[in-house]
């Protein structure tokens, strides 16, 4: 008899990515949050003023992962207003 599998969602987490892109020196920061965050902050991330990077959250569970698309960002301390 067949049984459907029941995922333990609290053994689920959420992983942010970041890295450099391009000509941009060389940086990989990432964290892990709880499964059942409703966002997130990476603190103190060493990005440079005009550097490219790109960006990415996956989710992993038991069986493997699942990411978002890459999103490709020019960083700027300046904020807009």
């Amino acid at each position: 008899m067949w049984s459907q599998h029941v995922p333990n969602i609290r053994s689920w987490e959420y992983k942010a990515l970041v890295w450099q892109d391009g000509d941009t020196p060389v940086m990989f920061i990432s964290d892990v949050f709880d499964w059942d965050a409703n966002s997130a902050v990476l603190r103190d991330v060493p990005m440079l003023e005009g550097g490219i990077y790109s960006l990415n959250v996956a989710v992993y569970f038991g069986e493997g992962y699942a990411y978002s698309e890459y999103v490709i960002f020019e960083w700027s301390s300046v904020v807009a207003k």
